[in-house]
């Protein structure tokens, strides 16, 4: 079922990837689900459909893309905008199929939890003997934004000694707290935050869906995205990461646990993913994207043979890494 989950994902962004490109007027000459060798494969067309052995990863095999074509139907006889249109759409379908989740599940959620403090969990609370106050509505954490209840952990997260200042609402008023704290444990990717508190139902409408849904793929977004920074500033080491073995076990867990687990394991990778592959990386899609950026500065592009040679380095070193972060998920297995 994690298999299948995780090539429904890269199903989903391959697909961007392909219906950009008909919509385009490129030609599809392949695509493809996996690596390897072909379990199944059919032509329709110009185009080759494939299913690979190996359930990991996926291409889309453009016309033009690999070499200079002069039909009008290859990708490197196409404007700038339409290129990068092809090579974000992949992504955008990621971020895209995360959202439409993120409303099932919170559709499914019984309760939404607004961004006001209904009561406090313990009778020596840290945060209300720091000056919350049960009605309070949390504005701002450190200058970050709450919208709703799950943007308050992420901020807390991205603090590093769970004292932080907020800005919130009471009685129409906007309150300056300073030194606000919260109970953590931990450190690194370990690290936990304890809120000891609880918050206001949310009236339930489908405005108050739509918006829980977005909020919630935001925090998520802001959560990976202050893990690769904190990965870039040496914070967290590349052992923490988790690879495909590590992924496909976690999910597998979690899909065992329920429904509401599973949809919320397929929200966070899916966005994962479309994040991951807009880094500017060689190989990846932002890496493509940015020599797009450079071709549109120079007026000319970049020569084939130096892109190739970038994309084959990039290729090399992200083996590697997937190589390396498999191989601490095997000995994370085994240790357990």
């Amino acid at each position: 079922m994690a298999l299948l989950l995780f090539g429904i994902m890269i199903l989903v962004h391959e697909f961007g990837h392909f219906i950009t490109a008909k919509k385009a007027g490129i030609r599809v000459d392949e695509f493809a689900i996996g690596f390897g060798p072909s379990i199944i494969k059919w032509k329709r067309r110009e185009t080759q459909y494939s299913l690979k052995l190996l359930p990991v990863g996926g291409y889309v095999k453009l016309g033009g893309e690999d070499e200079d074509t002069f039909d009008g139907t290859g990708f490197n006889e196409k404007p700038i905008w339409k290129r990068m249109l092809v090579l974000f759409a992949g992504a955008f379908m990621n971020l895209l199929s995360a959202f439409v989740v993120a409303v099932l599940l919170v559709c499914l959620t019984p309760a939404l939890a607004s961004n006001t403090v209904a009561q406090f969990d313990m009778e020596q609370s840290l945060p209300e003997e720091s000056g919350l106050r049960v009605g309070d509505e949390i504005v701002k954490v450190n200058g970050q934004t709450i919208h709703i209840a799950s943007d308050l952990p992420v901020a807390l997260l991205a603090d590093d000694d769970g004292v932080v200042d907020m800005q919130v609402r009471r009685n129409g008023q906007v309150v300056l707290l300073e030194g606000v704290s919260f109970r953590t444990q931990g450190e690194g990717v370990e690290r936990e935050v304890f809120l000891d508190l609880k918050f206001q139902r949310a009236a339930k409408t489908p405005i108050t869906v739509l918006r829980h849904s977005f909020f919630r793929c935001v925090s998520i977004t802001k959560s990976i995205w202050n893990s690769l920074l904190d990965l870039a500033q040496g914070k967290i080491g590349v052992e923490a990461l988790s690879g495909v073995v590590g992924t496909t076990q976690a999910m597998g867990q979690i899909i065992r646990a329920g429904l509401e687990p599973m949809l919320m394991i397929f929200i966070f990778i899916s966005i994962n993913l479309g994040i991951f592959n807009l880094l500017p990386i060689p190989a990846l899609d932002g890496g493509r994207i940015v020599f797009l950026i450079v071709e549109a500065i120079r007026g000319k592009p970049v020569k084939r043979e130096i892109e190739g040679i970038v994309n084959a380095i990039g290729f090399v070193l992200l083996i590697a890494l997937m190589v390396f972060v498999t191989y601490h998920d095997v000995l994370r297995i085994f240790a357990k």
